[in-house]
């Protein structure tokens, strides 16, 4: 657990007019771009099959009004099954003023803490610093499976407006991966674009835009009946020494 500060930069910010305030009364804060890329890596490491799951997650919110200050502080749970590195953040004001996070803002919660997420075992917490309305929060992340049979089903859903979030999935030829993708109950058919990478990679790359938020009410279904899903299983694979 960990921050990096030798990673390459963020994406170039261009702060869009669209989404605002006017557009999301009921919001707060509007996820611009989401971008994780699953990654299936070999290493001898990694038990019980030398094969680990590596999921870089970044997040690219703009903060609509005041409310949406609070989505500067950031959680991120922590289970039996993974681990987190590689951790950084910054916000961008509308005027182009860039404030980066330090290590020293990241924070473990133990499970009895009140601020912990809900089912975790135990919560990263970090602020990022010198959020504003107007202006962009950035964060990201690796999370890593030792296992990667234990990859869990991505939601692209989520609390807040999203105007894009890509899921892309990195494989070596020598790997195959079955892949469902729906809506609540319903299977639904989805094509992924794939590109070629070199080096024996394959990409697949799911893409969805313009997600409505999806808001907590009471005896309202839990949101993996609202929001899109993607759930993946390894069919076959053969190692590097066959």
């Amino acid at each position: 657990l960990h921050a990096c500060a030798g990673r390459t930069p963020f994406p170039v910010v261009v702060i869009p007019q669209s989404p605002n305030a006017h557009e999301w009364p009921d919001a707060g804060a509007a996820i611009l771009d989401e971008v994780a890329v699953l990654t299936y890596e070999w290493d001898d490491d990694a038990k019980p099959f030398g094969l680990r799951a590596v999921v870089e997650h970044w997040r690219r919110l703009k903060i609509l009004r005041e409310s949406g200050l609070s989505e500067s502080r950031i959680r991120l749970p922590l289970d039996e099954f993974s681990r987190i590195e590689d951790i950084e953040a910054q916000s961008v004001s509308a005027s182009g003023d860039v404030a980066r996070m330090s290590s020293g803002a990241i924070r473990l919660l133990g499970e009895e803490h009140p601020e912990r997420l809900a089912g975790a075992k135990d919560t990263i917490v970090f602020d990022v610093p010198q959020a504003s309305v107007g202006g962009i929060v950035d964060y990201r992340y690796r999370r890593v499976f030792e296992n990667p049979l234990w990859v869990p089903v991505w939601r692209f859903g989520a609390d807040k407006p999203i105007l894009r979030s890509e899921l892309s999935v990195i494989t070596p030829k020598s790997l195959r991966f079955d892949y469902r993708y729906g809506q609540g109950k319903h299977i639904k058919e989805k094509i992924p674009l794939r590109q070629e990478l070199g080096d024996g990679l394959l990409k697949s790359i799911f893409v969805e835009t313009n997600l409505a938020p999806i808001f907590a009410e009471p005896f309202m279904p839990d949101s993996t009946h609202l929001s899109p899903w993607l759930a993946f299983a390894l069919r076959r694979f053969v190692t590097p020494d066959g």
